[in-house]
């Protein structure tokens, strides 16, 4: 039998509105938490998962046809004007970049920090807050907090719960921020 035009429609929309609730009622939020840190990297490129998130691809794409942000190996250039990156608009602002696997935090109108977001207790880059009064990142998955100062040496999954997150070396020059790991 051929389905007309509008059942393929109807059909469709169903599906995108019935099947995420299925999957969420027989799986349910655990499951997606449960997954491994490049689990829920993978899923969080699919969109900006909190305020302070930065990783939906199509971010990418601006208006005036200049890319957000080309990540080209070890160095990372954003286009600070872009949307993407308002967040960073003022001092004090942050975000977790999962594309380029970085935290980026402005402290000054002249300067972006940028710290690695792999957590050094278990590997996760998902889910970090930040403590302005005591200038820390704190891991959302086991409450674990870093420091910003320079000279961190947490590396990624070492077991460290505590210390400063590994710093990159950034410059602004024109709008330009350019992070090189």
């Amino acid at each position: 039998m051929k389905r007309t035009e509008n059942q393929q429609n109807e059909r469709r929309d169903f599906l995108t509105k019935v099947c995420p609730t299925v999957a969420f009622a027989l799986f349910g939020v655990s499951f997606i938490e449960a997954c491994s840190s490049e689990s829920v990297s993978e899923i969080e490129t699919a969109g900006v998962t909190d305020s302070n998130d930065a990783s939906d691809d199509s971010s990418n794409d601006s208006s005036n046809d200049t890319p957000a942000y080309i990540i080209d190996g070890d160095t990372i250039t954003a286009d600070l004007e872009n949307p993407f990156f308002d967040n960073l608009k003022n001092v004090g602002g942050w975000m977790n970049f999962t594309d380029a696997g970085v935290l980026l935090l402005r402290t000054s109108a002249t300067q972006i920090l940028a710290f690695n977001n792999c957590c050094p207790h278990a590997g996760t880059s998902s889910s970090w807050s930040f403590s302005a009064s005591s200038s820390r990142f704190t891991c959302g998955n086991h409450g674990n907090s870093y420091g910003t100062s320079q000279g961190g040496t947490a590396n990624c999954s070492s077991g460290q719960t505590s210390g400063n997150l590994a710093r990159y070396t950034t410059t602004i020059n024109n709008n330009q921020l350019t992070i090189t790991k």
